[in-house]
């Protein structure tokens, strides 16, 4: 076999710094080696302390598991010219840095070419001296082996789906070099059982897969290698073949890094190349949790579009979970945009928190004028805090968060908790409305994450916006039902700062200084009218940002969740 001598002798480092469970994959003796007597091995290089498996007689999985797993998984098998594995830079390595990313992984040792048919030694001779055809001919019955091996592994990890808190659709496998190969021949040759979700050979050696033709239902392919390993010139054509057949296939080519460089670091273009094969992997799937859902929820009763929502429970933990209420950002003009809660990473930072998140629409601006938007909001809170034992919710804290004009309805939920009516010279707002069944529950909320939401309408225009709020068809304009400045007493009723009272909720307000289209000025006057009533609040004005773009990303998100984590202890 065409392997370069860096799979044999450059191993990263391996230790176990804590122990994992280990499962045996077969219940007997592996099928077509019950007679083995050898034993397995393993030797440490001591001047680079690498580890080498050989001599590998029962197959076995070793079990990474994140502490909040989001439902993928993967098998790692490590190369080594199917005369050993290299556990650590192409093993468990892989699967330490996988399971931080929330994925299960599970690193398989597989069946190998017994010493006495062959040594290291030997095959690093016949790879330096270019002789591939005699290590194949090794080989190959013991590559039928590993592959076997490799379909079992898929088969118990699907079956045992629920143990492992994974998702029985979501269960790929990747290898290294010779791992590589057994990868590959798993993609062409499974059987309805044992087919894997998504597969990510990486620098295989592809003479020596099995199985000639794509099949008519093959899953997503990763292909990764660099140029300046001929072992892995295969790969090209493996591409083209998947993609002749119309399947999904990727392919990474780097212009350096040899062969066997796995996850280390060696300051070359492959280094890092492991973040691109988690970002192919979410993009096959939904990167929302694959938890306990309820889609499409009718939260009012009337079987308008605007008065859905959606609920999602944390994976794999069993509740009952406090809850946040989390809402679009549409200049108000959208009335079925809740998914967008998951389009960011928003919701999926909130579900790895242990957090049930609510998404939910509302009527557009078109459908009805304000304060049909906080109306429905509130309908929104009282059906959650009234079914909260049915969907597995602590109603004891619900938070709110939204962006945009989700932004303006969450602060302005916040600041008129407890307000069901306002009057302004003798002009009176129902804020709280009718909708529904639960008028006689709270729509109380605990804690408000305000992503740079509009407040005063009315001074919009005159502190840095690059927009024209005062204009008859501006959003704001829009949803008032006419010009903001012909309609200073219903843009009063729309601002949330109108409401405010020293027993709000706590608030974070998150904004770009550079939100030319809803200037910083709005959360600024916000924070400090609430600091002013002595209400807890942080404003966090995040330079370079603009109107989303560098403020919705993972730190801030951080920042969001670190909020209400502490909200939600107190």
């Amino acid at each position: 076999m065409k392997l370069i001598a860096a799979a044999l002798l450059s191993i990263t480092c391996f230790s176990i710094i804590y122990s994992q469970q280990v499962i045996q994959l077969y219940p007997g003796p592996a099928p077509g080696s019950e007679t083995w007597s050898h034993k397995e091995k393993s030797d440490t290089n001591k001047s680079t302390n690498q580890v080498m498996v050989t001599n590998v007689v029962v197959p076995t999985m070793t079990l990474f598991k994140p502490k909040m797993p989001n439902g993928m998984s993967v098998i790692i098998c490590p190369g080594g010219a199917f005369r050993a594995l290299t556990m650590g830079n192409e093993g468990t390595d892989v699967a330490r840095f996988l399971m931080n990313k929330g994925i299960t992984a599970f690193v398989l040792k597989y069946r190998l070419v017994p010493k006495q048919y062959d040594s290291i030694q030997q095959t690093f001779q016949d790879i330096q001296t270019g002789n591939f055809h005699r290590i194949d001919s090794i080989n190959r019955p013991f590559v039928t082996m590993a592959v076997a091996d490799g379909l079992e592994a898929i088969r118990y990890v699907r079956r045992h789906a629920t143990e492992f808190g994974i998702h029985p659709q979501r269960i790929g496998i990747m290898g290294f070099s010779a791992g590589g190969t057994l990868t590959a021949s798993v993609a062409q040759t499974y059987s309805p059982d044992s087919r894997p979700d998504f597969v990510a050979p990486i620098y295989a050696y592809c003479p020596a897969i099995l199985g000639e033709q794509v099949p008519s239902n093959a899953p997503p392919l990763f292909l990764l290698f660099s140029e300046n390993d001929n072992i892995a010139d295969g790969n090209p054509a493996f591409y083209q073949k998947w993609k002749s057949a119309g399947k999904p296939v990727e392919m990474h080519v780097y212009p350096d890094g040899g062969h066997g460089f796995g996850i280390r670091k060696q300051g070359m273009s492959t280094d890092k190349w492991e973040e691109r094969l988690v970002d192919w992997m979410y993009y096959q799937f939904p990167r929302q949790e694959i938890g306990v859902n309820w889609k499409d929820i009718d939260y009012v009763g009337d079987s308008i579009i605007g008065h859905r929502l959606d609920i999602h429970l944390p994976f794999n933990t069993s509740g009952p979970f406090p809850v946040v209420l989390a809402i679009y950002g549409s200049a108000w003009f959208s009335n079925a945009a809740k998914a967008n809660v998951f389009r960011e990473g928003m919701g999926q930072k909130l579900l790895h928190a242990g957090y049930a998140v609510v998404s939910i629409n509302h009527r557009s601006s078109r459908d009805a004028k304000f304060p049909a938007q906080i109306q429905d909001v509130k309908a929104a809170i009282r059906f959650i805090r009234a079914n909260a034992k049915f969907y597995n919710i602590d109603s004891s804290f619900i938070g709110i968060t939204g962006w945009s004009s989700g932004g303006h309805l969450s602060a302005l939920a916040g600041t008129t908790n407890q307000i069901k009516k306002y009057t302004i010279d003798q002009e009176e707002i129902d804020l709280e409305g009718q909708l529904g069944k639960f008028n006689q529950t709270s729509s109380r909320v605990s804690a408000v994450v305000d992503w740079y939401g509009p407040t005063d309408f009315l001074i919009i225009d005159s502190c840095g916006s690059v927009f024209q709020h005062n204009g008859l068809y501006s959003p704001e304009s829009f949803l008032l039902g006419g010009p903001i400045q012909e309609n200073k007493i219903k843009a009063t009723f729309a601002n949330p700062i109108t409401y405010i009272h020293k027993t709000n909720p706590p608030f974070l307000i998150l904004h770009g200084d550079k939100d030319g289209d809803v200037p910083p000025c709005q959360s600024s006057l916000l924070h400090e009218r609430l600091k002013k009533a002595i209400v807890s609040s942080e404003l966090v004005l995040v330079p370079g940002a603009g109107h989303g773009p560098g403020l919705l990303i993972d730190s801030n998100f951080d920042k969001m969740v670190s909020f209400f984590n502490g909200q939600s202890k107190k």
